[in-house]
């Protein structure tokens, strides 16, 4: 049973490390770009518009990773619930 608790523990780290990754890339994307060919002002503004939509989608994107790790863990506690009534 340790056994397949460890194994749960390091597959759950390994989908939160890559959900921490995929939120510090997405936080990446977001940021405003400037080209050198806009003015200094325009530049200055980013497009909120393109911005709310990038980060709305990353928004659910993470959820839906966030979800799929949650239903995970209930399979894993489970089966870990099988194995401690079969002992």
């Amino acid at each position: 049973m340790a056994r397949a608790t460890s194994g749960r523990q390091s597959v759950l780290t390994r989908k939160v490390n890559a959900l921490l990754t995929f939120v510090e890339t997405s936080r990446n994307e977001t940021k405003p770009v400037t080209t050198p060919s806009i003015s200094e002002s325009e530049a200055s503004r980013p497009n909120t518009v393109e911005r709310l939509a990038t980060i709305r989608r990353h928004i659910a994107a993470v959820q839906k990773k966030i979800s799929a790790v949650e239903d995970e863990r209930e399979t894993f506690d489970a089966f870990i619930d099988q194995l401690s009534d079969s002992e």
